[in-house]
């Protein structure tokens, strides 16, 4: 069995609030918006149970606009960390208008990284949370994003993760399902993966004691098998000493590697390009060449059921007939 490290990290407080309003209904009074929060407490059981919860039914608003004794005896801190990073990013952008200390209190990163944490302790998986993994360079993102009448609301915050002193740089996205993020490093001396799941920020790290030569080419794929209810990373070999394409299959379920020789390929296709492969339904897709001075260049696809390759597409233009 290969070596497994599981770890749990933090979120680092650095992000923020990105924005993008593609349309905005007009309010008359944006403080009107404080009656949401009774609604919003009777939701979250550790508002409900609060003995500010009756005092804040009572936050009212004069036709000035201005804010009444009541509202003013409010903790801050429970307005802002314990409220507003319950409510929808729309509504944020909104209360940023009230005052000067509320725009820097929901601009801040701060409020970004609690609004985070609020969003993780609500999950389930009848609610999924929407967000989109980024990985620019050694940084990664993820970008939660709202959509309600026509108004495209959207925030960003950055993960800090410390994958055992890996070269951050050298570590490549392989892919996602179901939530979980895949990503590999992979090197003459050393050759692993990560399973992570950023939303909760845990993550697994395996080994691959096939170690490859100089001249090798590699490509990593991931994805799940409905029938056998598994996660399985697939990695491609290419050996040009001996033209030889090597398929390995890691299942997450038995936690052990599978060499594949029997995979539907011969020496005649060749893997060119290190690019993760493309899943699709429950198939990995890739492109290769044929070997030859023609090169002639196909997608094929490995199906994780079979553990086989079919050519998919061969993208050799073909003259047409008049």
């Amino acid at each position: 069995m290969d070596h497994m490290t599981s770890k749990t990290c933090s979120p680092v407080e650095d992000g923020g609030f990105a924005k993008t309003i593609l349309q905005l209904k007009s309010h008359r009074k944006l403080l009107s918006g404080l009656k949401l929060f009774k609604t919003i407490s009777a939701k979250s059981s550790d508002i409900a149970t609060d003995p500010w919860k009756n005092r804040m039914a009572e936050v009212s608003d004069d036709e000035n606009g201005q804010v009444s004794q009541q509202q003013q005896d409010l903790p801050h801190d429970l307005i802002v960390y314990q409220i507003l990073t319950r409510l929808p990013v729309k509504s944020l952008l909104q209360f940023k208008s009230v005052s000067k200390e509320w725009y820097s209190d929901i601009s801040s990163y701060a409020f970004a990284n609690a609004r985070f944490r609020a969003c993780v302790s609500s999950y389930s998986s009848s609610s999924p949370i929407d967000c989109l993994f980024i990985q620019a360079e050694n940084n990664y993102y993820l970008l939660f994003y709202e959509e309600q009448d026509a108004v495209l609301d959207y925030y960003l915050v950055k993960l800090e993760i410390d994958f055992d002193g890996e070269q951050q740089n050298e570590i490549q996205l392989v892919g996602s399902c179901n939530g979980l993020v895949c990503l590999a490093y992979s090197s003459p001396v050393a050759s692993c993966f990560y399973i992570w799941n950023p939303i909760t920020n845990r993550w697994c790290k395996f080994t691959d004691p096939h170690l490859l030569s100089f001249n090798d080419r590699t490509s990593w794929g991931f994805t799940y098998v409905s029938s056998s209810e598994d996660y399985k990373v697939v990695r491609l070999i290419q050996d040009f000493s001996t033209l030889e394409l090597i398929v390995r299959v890691f299942s997450l379920r038995t936690q052990e590697w599978k060499h594949v020789h029997d995979h539907g390929l011969d020496r005649s296709v060749c893997l060119t390009k290190p690019n993760s492969g493309v899943l699709v339904g429950e198939t990995l897709y890739w492109f290769m060449d044929t070997r030859g001075p023609a090169r002639n260049p196909m997608v094929v696809g490995f199906n994780l059921v079979h553990e086989k390759f079919e050519t998919v597409l061969d993208l050799v233009p073909r003259s047409i007939s008049p």
